[in-house]
């Protein structure tokens, strides 16, 4: 049935016949429902256009604001201002929608009660062109204007790349044959220690924290921190990247790019990107010529001759009962075992170091120190020709030489004759001027024998810091402000020399995104310590750490503090874990310290955990299930009682932890959240009480049930075809 005119009858107008038929109020009420339709298409729009503005930090224009005072504060406060304007505009649009269409939905109402069905549904129609025309007009439009400003947000990009060419250009070395854009060069910029905001919080990760943290409590301690720290992850919190859309997109990129390696450089904190065939012909070249800097201490020590030196230190020391229950003998064994049992992995293959010390070793600086030690007091003390100074750091020496300048250079071959791999280098005043280590020394030539100090730093230092907008919490950042004026400070002789510093270390923190005025007030804070942070403090009752998110990781901290907890924040989504792939990736099964899950036949799991190998775990339970030791493992158990199959080769890992206890904890978790689909022991419960808010944790490790498969379903086909 449809709407048709009399074609014998005068022309007119629907809404003549509208008026004519059910009356002007009809009329009015159509017009109001085309009206509030165009206004929805509008606030629909808008609210669109808003939300895409404030995912990728973007102003409209319309929104921002001005002012005649030049400063970084006052632009944060605009930019904040600028901020809570859009987002007061995002709420205005959602309850404008939402009064928009309670009002279409009330004319509506009322037209449905006033017309018969066919005029309702022209009428409908009619509305639904006067929505749908101005709907794709401004959808054009406010496209267009997102357009514009994401242009112009990519322009101030490039001409932030084009103020900080020096600084990309020193801090990323691209030695490979890709280009790299824009974009891949902003976020390589920021170093491998940049660490990005994470999507969700880690509520697993913190709760096993606070849970691990509660066991060192009093019961009714305990109770009421878990209930408070409860109330503070219960809030929603909506993470904001400290990245922009298009560096995430660079990232991803160089992430999946096989043919390139993304590692740090040796000196100076810059990000060094080589073609991966490059890089494994230079790390085999090394392994198969054996080749090492000659100058390098800590692979040319001698292992053997360092080693008796340490035997014979412990055999003259009448004080090492004193220290130790070990014997010389039994302590030389296992310092033995721990020096010359080095060995590292390339691809598939293992390598056994046979000669030096391991760089990376914590013994290497202490037993190169004690060879050095030894080769001074045996060699550089009784030469003829003594040095007046001879001060050294691992392996740089300052030294003033009394004597001639050729028996400077018999000294020199007389200390690399000595041991055929130790070997010096010689560096001379240059214009009355010395570096060692980071301090350059130079001789004062209006005061005879008086030597000034500054700062120095090496060519290949890139001057890049950790960056400001890195997910780490601001005390670490006012911590390197303050380190850096601390070495100023301690370097620098003069007030000239400190000040010349203090301007330096302004304009490479700025380099670095950190805020001048923030910058000023940590130098005020280090010149004039208030007395607050003199007050001795007493000692925590315990120790919690705990990942850092932003806007709850602080509010935890003020809780921990009402408690005598020490708080201690963690970082581990930086670049270097992203990028940096330079050791061997092991298969999912010869990973430790998870937690992993192994399905059976039936469609549940056994959930368990281990600090070793998952494979060697597995083989553990296949011996259990083998020879029916029920009492040594809740899968064997079920196994026998069910007369299940397991699914061995679909075992696979939940979540991954190195803290034994924090690793129970998670297992736990794991158990509860599954509940009846799984069939596994607690040994360490964790408190139910948490149960509902990590049920809402979108990482939290709910498995799904598998499908019933094998014999089960062999049987439930022939009973069907039965």
């Amino acid at each position: 049935m449809s709407f048709q005119l009399n074609p014998t009858a005068p022309q007119i107008s629907y809404r003549q016949y509208l008026r004519e038929r059910y009356g002007p109020e009809t009329v009015q009420n159509f017009k109001k429902l085309e009206v509030l339709s165009t206004k929805y298409a509008q606030s629909a729009n808008s609210l669109t256009f808003l939300h895409k503005c404030r995912e990728q930090n973007l102003i409209p224009r319309g929104l921002r604001l001005k002012t005649t005072i030049q400063s970084e504060k006052a632009n944060r406060i605009i930019r904040r201002a600028e901020e809570s304007l859009v987002r007061e505009q995002i709420q205005f649009h959602r309850r404008n929608k939402v009064m928009l269409n309670t009002n279409i939905n009330t004319v509506n109402n009322i037209i449905w009660n006033t017309v018969n069905e066919v005029d309702f549904n022209r009428i409908n129609n009619c509305v639904d062109n006067s929505y749908n025309r101005p709907y794709i007009t401004i959808k054009r439009s406010q496209t267009n204007k997102f357009k514009s400003l994401v242009r112009e947000k990519q322009e101030k990009e490039l001409n932030q790349i084009n103020n900080n060419q020096s600084f990309i250009n020193r801090t990323v070395i691209n030695l490979s044959s890709k280009m790299l854009n824009t974009s891949q060069k902003l976020i390589l910029s920021k170093g491998l220690n940049f660490a990005l905001t994470p999507k969700d919080v880690p509520t697993l990760d913190i709760i096993t924290s606070i849970e691990e943290t509660c066991q060192k409590l009093s019961e009714d301690v305990s109770n009421e921190f878990r209930i408070r720290s409860k109330m503070i992850l219960e809030k929603p919190l909506k993470i904001k990247s400290n990245i922009s859309k298009e560096e995430m997109l660079a990232l991803k990129e160089l992430k999946n790019d096989k043919d390139i390696k993304i590692l740090p450089a040796d000196k100076g904190n810059a990000t060094v990107i080589m073609n991966t065939g490059d890089y494994n012909s230079k790390i085999s070249n090394l392994i198969t010529e054996v080749s090492f800097d000659v100058v390098s201490l800590f692979t040319n020590v001698p292992v053997d001759k360092t080693l008796s030196i340490v035997r014979n230190k412990l055999e003259n020391d009448n004080n090492l009962k004193d220290r130790t229950k070990l014997n010389v003998s039994a302590f030389m064994e296992l310092l033995t075992l721990c020096i010359k049992t080095t060995y590292f992995q390339l691809e598939n293959d293992f390598y056994q170091q046979d000669f030096g010390m391991a760089m990376g070793s914590s013994l290497s600086p202490i037993m190169s120190n004690i060879f050095m030690e030894h080769f001074e007091e045996t060699y550089v003390k009784s030469y003829i020709n003594k040095p007046k100074i001879w001060w050294r750091y691992v392996d740089d020496v300052f030294s003033i030489w009394p004597h001639r300048q050729d028996n400077l250079t018999d000294f020199l071959n007389f200390l690399n004759n000595i041991e055929p791999t130790i070997k010096f280098t010689l560096e001379l005043e240059e214009n009355n001027k010395l570096p060692f280590l980071d301090v350059m020394i130079s001789k004062n030539t209006e005061i005879n024998s008086n030597f000034q100090t500054n700062v120095y730093r090496k060519k290949t230092n890139t001057n890049r810091y950790l960056n400001f907008n890195s997910n780490h919490h601001l005390s670490i950042k006012k911590g390197v402000i303050k380190s850096l004026y601390d070495r100023a400070k301690l370097v620098s002789s003069n007030v000239n020399f400190f000040n010349q510093e203090k301007d330096h270390i302004k304009n490479i923190l700025k380099e670095n995104a950190y805020p001048i005025n923030l910058v000023d007030k940590a130098f005020l804070q280090i010149e004039n310590p208030s007395h607050n942070n003199n007050q001795q403090r007493q000692n925590p009752v315990a120790n919690m750490t705990i990942p850092y998110i932003p806007g709850i990781s602080e509010k935890l901290k003020k809780l921990g503090n009402n408690f005598n907890i020490r708080t201690a924040f963690k970082t581990n989504n930086t670049l270097r874990s992203i990028l940096t792939h330079t050791k061997p990736i092991n298969k999912e099964q010869n990973e430790k310290n998870c937690i992993y899950q192994i399905p059976c036949q039936c469609g549940k799991h056994y959930i368990g955990e281990t600090s070793r190998p998952l494979d060697v775990r597995i083989k553990e339970h296949k011996n259990y299930v083998r020879n029916y030791q029920v009492d040594r493992s809740n899968l064997a158990q079920h196994v026998w009682d069910n007369h299940h199959q397991i699914n061995w080769k679909e075992a696979s890992i939940i979540q991954k932890e190195q803290n034994f206890g924090k690793r129970k904890l998670k297992e736990s978790a794991c158990i509860q959240l599954n509940g009846d689909n799984c069939f596994s022991g607690e040994t360490l419960s964790l408190n139910r009480t948490w149960l509902p808010l990590l049920k809402k944790d979108k990482s939290a490790c709910v498995i799904s049930p598998i499908q019933v498969t094998g014999l089960t379903q062999i049987i439930s086909d022939v009973c069907l075809k039965g």
